[in-house]
């Protein structure tokens, strides 16, 4: 799903490209990113293989909280802005759009810590700053879309825009190499201990029996060699 999610964003990018032209290509923009985020949800919230602990939690649902914060505070700002402008549709899509990218953060730090071990906490943490680095290139293009402009915001929305991606795609790397590795061990044919039997090669008492046996040769008498009979 992460690849799909990928593509949606490439997609995306192709639109709000075109937004010069009309406001459609815009909402088809916000679209394309909407679906790409729902992709990376089901990416977050389903674990890379079927032995992985389940990533979903209700003592997680905690971690919303300041996503949803976020959400409230971007529908109370954009809200009094787009109804002066008597674009009310665009205020459902923003609504609807910041409520995605918002459950898409959430559920990316769902992942930090869910597999306890150490080694794939490092992918996780990086899966989340991309997430939030989203969260927030898409927040400056929507204050420049909708608000007013913004010092360097173009570079400030690609250079977010670019680490999200990058980060993103980091974590995937990392999980297919987890799922390579755990196929691999998976294959491996399994190695049994040793038995107490098999650290002993031979017996004592046929040792001994041995031993004694090879005295008994030893002490028989040897057969001497008779001298010819003289006729």
């Amino acid at each position: 799903m992460m690849g799909v999610g990928f593509f949606l964003s490439v997609l995306g990018d192709f639109l709000l490209e075109l937004d010069f032209k009309s406001n459609m290509y815009f909402m088809l923009g916000m679209l394309a990113f909407f679906l790409g985020h729902l992709c990376f949800v089901m990416a977050f919230l389903f674990p890379p293989t079927k032995e992985a602990p389940k990533v979903w939690s209700a003592k997680k649902l905690l971690r919303f909280i300041p996503f949803g914060i976020y959400w409230a505070l971007m529908i109370l700002y954009m809200a009094p802005i787009l109804l002066g402008n008597g674009e009310k549709v665009m205020l459902a899509c923003v609504c609807v759009y910041a409520l995605g990218i918002a459950t898409m953060a959430f559920t990316s730090t769902c992942r930090i810590g869910y597999t306890g071990n150490n080694e794939m906490l490092y992918p996780q943490i990086v899966a989340s700053i991309g997430a939030v680095s989203f969260v927030a290139s898409d927040s400056i293009l929507c204050y420049k879309k909708f608000v007013g402009s913004i010092p360097d915001s173009e570079y400030w929305v690609m250079i977010t825009y670019w680490l999200a991606e990058f980060c993103l795609g980091f974590s995937l790397v990392r999980d297919f190499n987890a799922v390579a590795r755990t196929e691999a061990q998976q294959q491996l044919p399994e190695v049994l201990p040793a038995t107490p039997q098999q650290t002993v090669p031979v017996p004592l008492q046929v040792f001994q029996q041995q031993h004694q046996q090879v005295q008994f040769v030893q002490l028989l008498p040897v057969p001497q060699p008779q001298a010819p009979r003289q006729v």
